[in-house]
């Protein structure tokens, strides 16, 4: 039983791929514009940090779905977090608050799901990211963060536990099409500093990537999913 907008849907994992597809097409058929933001790969402080951990230090409560190594927390404490962090993983490396999803009986304001539904099927994963929206309380917020499906890079081949790869747009239009407020952004993964020889041969690469390919330079996506007062 999957819970969400105020009603109970009974509805097999197989189908939900499915759920609401024509509306979907519709706002997919919309300009849907998604921004880019940097994620250093030889530098903290990047703007993808900034931009999260600003969200995070407002939270009240979080809950970290997948939170491997605990990074997160360790940031949160350097930043002097006033709120409540709680962890859940199915591992047995590190210590973790929950491991199992039914073990939860509280709603939380801001839920991680960083780097995790690449690892599950497509059913299971969006069938995953309905019930943690269900987990939120009524001002919450998803942050869901995973490899981009369009990019030029095949993320499939990059970690054999990779199962399934999401386009942004699709992910964007799966959860308006639930009458949730959507934010999407496109993760660029590059180095703080480019010399100008550099920057100009990143710029022909972006050129034949987008326009003659196809394709995307971005490396991974990032939704923000809230609940809506309609």
């Amino acid at each position: 039983m999957i819970v969400f907008l105020g009603h109970a849907l009974q509805m097999d994992q197989k189908n939900l791929p499915y759920l609401n597809y024509w509306k979907r097409k519709t706002i997919l058929n919309q300009k849907i514009v998604v921004p880019t933001i940097e994620y250093w790969v030889d530098a903290n402080g990047h703007p993808l940090e900034k931009y999260l951990f600003d969200k995070l230090l407002e939270s009240k409560s979080i809950l970290d779905f997948g939170a491997g190594d605990k990074k997160i927390k360790d940031k949160l404490n350097d930043l002097h977090f006033q709120g409540s962090y709680f962890s859940l993983d199915f591992g047995n490396e590190h210590d973790y608050d929950f491991k199992n999803l039914v073990e939860i009986d509280r709603k939380f304001e801001t839920i991680l799901m960083l780097d995790v539904i690449e690892h599950m099927p497509l059913e299971e994963g969006l069938s995953l990211s309905l019930q943690l929206l269900d987990k939120l309380d009524d001002c919450g917020e998803l942050i869901i963060q995973t490899p981009n499906a369009k990019c030029v890079r095949n993320h499939l081949g990059s970690d054999m536990t990779h199962l399934q790869l999401y386009n942004v747009k699709d992910l964007y239009a799966y959860f308006k099409a639930l009458n949730y407020i959507v934010e999407a952004k496109r993760i660029v993964f590059k180095k703080r500093n480019f010399c100008l020889i550099n920057s100009f041969y990143n710029l022909l690469s972006k050129i034949l990537i987008t326009r003659i390919l196809g394709l995307d330079f971005a490396d991974n996506i990032l939704l923000v999913i809230k609940k809506s007062n309609l």
